[in-house]
């Protein structure tokens, strides 16, 4: 079985680590991915998104908008 996790995002740089890290010391009879949709932050967040990714590229996987279109988009 796999859990997919999505985590939306906009100027989190500073809380995404720790959600990001609670989401991953998750154990269980499952496999784990994390979509995170990165609305353009205009802070540090696409950075730890990327960092997250190159981390754990088979468990995180980016979705990086070219520009913001805001939770409804």
């Amino acid at each position: 079985m796999k859990v997919s996790v999505a985590v939306i995002t906009y100027n989190q740089e500073h809380t995404l680590p720790q959600t990001l890290d609670s989401i991953l010391i998750q154990k269980g009879d499952f496999s784990l991915e994390i979509v995170i949709g990165e609305d353009c932050s205009t802070d540090g967040t696409r950075n730890v998104v990327i960092d997250y990714q190159r981390r754990f590229p088979d468990i995180v996987k980016p979705i990086l908008r070219p520009k913001t279109r805001g939770i409804m988009g």
